[in-house]
């Protein structure tokens, strides 16, 4: 039925369970080796990849052992055929991704092109710190520092205003307040933004809505995917 239990207790919901999952990616899915394809579970907007050199390769050395893909920061990509949503409000996109390197800035999912459109989280290039990339507009970051840490991140922006999650709890005192993105537009890119800010780590999952998520349903979300990604609370 959609719930993942530990016997008879549920923990939690998967991305499909919630009204308005657009895009949903899950490296548990694939099989060991090079990703040329990545199945989009939501929507059927599955992202590709169709140069060898380019593919990121899944394996199961993170994450207890638990299948992810690794992206090497300076070509691996996927990308898929449009844009998850086209909405600058009321949405949500989120990944459970480890980085291994500090040296360039790092975008494990994107919806739209970084540098002109869209929304996603990203990974400062200076700090390692996180923080949200509006397409176009502005970079603003928390005070989360990431490098090398395993984790759950949800960005979410309800009736225009942001909020940024980690492995669980809010991130309080958050600077960005307010300020739409531009319209996403062209495509979903998983392991980079588009055309830059490749991803240098893993990723096992990835996820984006184009509606409200409430804190009900993110805390559900949040139950599920960080009991099967071994992730601390």
């Amino acid at each position: 039925m959609g719930v993942r239990k530990v016997g008879a207790r549920r923990v939690g919901r998967l991305p499909t369970d919630i009204a308005g999952c657009v895009f949903w990616i899950d490296a548990q899915r694939l099989p060991a080796g090079a990703v040329a394809s990545w199945t989009d579970l939501a929507s059927g907007n599955t992202p590709v990849q169709a140069t060898g050199a380019n593919q990121p390769v899944a394996g199961t050395s993170q994450f207890g052992g638990r299948m992810s893909v690794l992206f090497d920061g300076s070509n691996d990509f996927l990308a898929s055929p449009a844009v998850a949503t086209t909405v600058t409000d009321n949405f949500c996109i989120g990944f459970v991704a480890q980085s291994v390197g500090t040296t360039a800035a790092r975008l494990p999912l994107f919806n739209g092109v970084g540098s002109t459109d869209g929304w996603g989280v990203a990974i400062s290039s200076d700090t390692g710190k996180l923080g949200l990339l509006r397409g176009g507009i502005a970079w603003s970051s928390s005070e989360i520092s990431t490098t090398n840490r395993p984790m759950l991140v949800i960005m979410r922006r309800t009736a225009g205003v942001y909020s940024l999650r980690w492995n669980g709890s809010e991130i309080p005192s958050w600077p960005l307040a307010g300020g739409a993105p531009n319209a996403p537009a062209t495509s979903v890119s998983v392991g980079r933004s588009y055309a830059s800010d490749h991803w240098n780590g893993y990723l096992a999952e990835g996820f984006i809505f184009n509606a409200a998520v409430s804190d009900a349903d993110v805390k559900q979300l949040e139950t599920n995917l960080l009991t099967k990604w071994g992730l601390p609370y």
